[in-house]
């Protein structure tokens, strides 16, 4: 199949069908972990179809995972290519000639549409592409239609931009040195009151991920998400195994309590030096920062309380983090009201710890804004991008979600009125 490229040259692209463990170099390396083998051991509720893509030289310039949902008793399916094939987004000639290869393929074997949602860049801190590489504008053009309705997949991220060849202490230095000032002392307060993090991987990932789950209750609960069964994260772990790191998140009482009534202490000893105060005038000056202060004091005794309701160090906080080829993500995280109540902060310093490996080049912090509102600011994660940012990353948002679409009469039926892909997939 050809494409023609836009100074009239034309550049050959081989696509042929292959076995899925075929695709897994490629797409490992490139750290779309949705586009391998694994993904397709984990999604088994669908059937998939592997290609891979080679230019005129053979070299291998394209990967593409297709998981194909069946409409029973019809002969059809609907397909996902989560995360969009694996390739040089920015080889707009690439993309187009693939999606013509693709239309033929759904027509061949019955495939009512695709769905794609490319972990690519659209734009970066809000930054218009230029025309000639707007990677939208190109795949509407060759016949993707753009859904701006409710989304499989996030369509922001933010993420810090690491560099492999560099030391890892010296990157380290250079990444926490941009990070806000703010931040940094409160994850050394919360460090100092007690916070320490456990490592899960391998076997011991299960009963990590049933601890991460509890936890995802309450955090969904509080803020209004949904959330899959607990063997939908059990299953994602075991599959993509040698690549997950559950991280649980603890709170040593004993530390807490002692720096609790340490701060009491000095507080006390700061109280009682204002009232020793024999001028009147400086003594009256003196009883706002008093009262402030035994309302402080007041205040901890509520901590010491909860904190001394613990038998033992009670799980606050766990994140499930997905490290493959150059990019590492926080995939999901999730905390106990213990969190909240004990005014603790998880952060995310451990995993950029451990994605100084020499492989990535990317820790992808996961999406904040929805970009539903004019003013960003009326943004209903608004909050939440704004505590990214402290880590001094980029937002970026990716082009978001399509279809190509091949039986228009049957996608009127099965997306628009049955809504069939999501209320089968979401059940699993």
């Amino acid at each position: 199949m050809t494409f023609e490229r836009s100074g009239g040259t034309t550049m050959k692209y081989t696509f042929s069908q292959t076995d899925v463990k075929n695709i897994d170099s490629f797409a490992q390396a490139h750290g779309i972990f949705q586009q391998t083998s694994y993904w397709a051991d984990f999604r088994h509720i669908f059937r998939h179809t592997a290609f891979i893509g080679r230019d005129d030289s053979g070299q291998t310039v394209l990967t593409c995972l297709l998981l194909r949902l069946p409409v029973y008793t019809t002969g059809h399916s609907i397909g996902y290519i989560t995360r969009g094939f694996v390739c040089d987004w920015e080889n707009l000639e690439l993309v187009g000639a693939f999606t013509e290869f693709l239309k033929e393929y759904c027509s061949k074997h019955r495939i009512i549409y695709i769905i794609t949602d490319p972990y690519a860049d659209y734009k970066v801190e809000f930054a218009a592409p230029e025309p000639e590489k707007d990677l939208r504008a190109a795949l509407e053009r060759f016949g993707w239609v753009r859904n701006d309705r409710a989304l499989l997949q996030p369509k922001t991220n933010y993420r810090l931009l690491i560099d492999r060849n560099s030391d890892p202490e010296l990157e380290w230095q250079r990444l926490y040195g941009k990070m806000n000032t703010k931040l940094k002392n409160h994850l050394r307060l919360c460090e100092n009151r007690g916070m320490y993090v456990e490592k899960y991987t391998g076997d011991e990932l299960e009963p990590a991920v049933d601890k991460f789950y509890d936890m995802l209750v309450h955090t969904t609960e509080a803020k209004g998400f949904g959330r899959r069964p607990l063997k939908y994260y059990r299953g994602m772990a075991k599959a993509l195994r040698p690549f997950v790191t559950v991280y649980l998140h603890r709170c040593d009482m004993k530390k807490y309590i002692a720096l609790a009534e340490s701060q009491q202490q000095q507080l006390r000893q700061k109280i009682a030096k204002a009232e020793a105060e024999t001028d009147p005038e400086r003594r009256a000056a003196k009883q706002k920062s008093i009262d402030t202060d035994k309302k402080q004091i007041a205040d901890i005794d509520v901590k010491i309380a909860k904190a001394r309701a613990y038998p033992e160090d009670p799980y606050v906080h766990a994140d499930f983090f997905i490290k493959m080829g150059n990019k590492s993500y926080s995939f999901f995280g999730a905390s106990s009201p213990t969190l909240r109540e004990l005014k603790l902060t998880a952060g995310y310093l451990h995993m950029i710890r451990d994605s100084l490996d020499g492989q990535c080049e990317s820790f992808n912090i996961g999406g904040t804004l929805k970009l539903d509102t004019p003013d960003i600011k009326d943004d209903r994660m608004y909050e939440l991008y704004l505590y990214k940012c402290e880590y001094a990353g980029q937002f970026v948002e990716h082009p978001g979600e399509f279809f190509l679409i091949s039986n228009e009469k049957m996608f009127e039926l099965f997306h628009n009125r049955l809504n069939y892909f999501k209320r089968i997939v979401f059940r699993f």
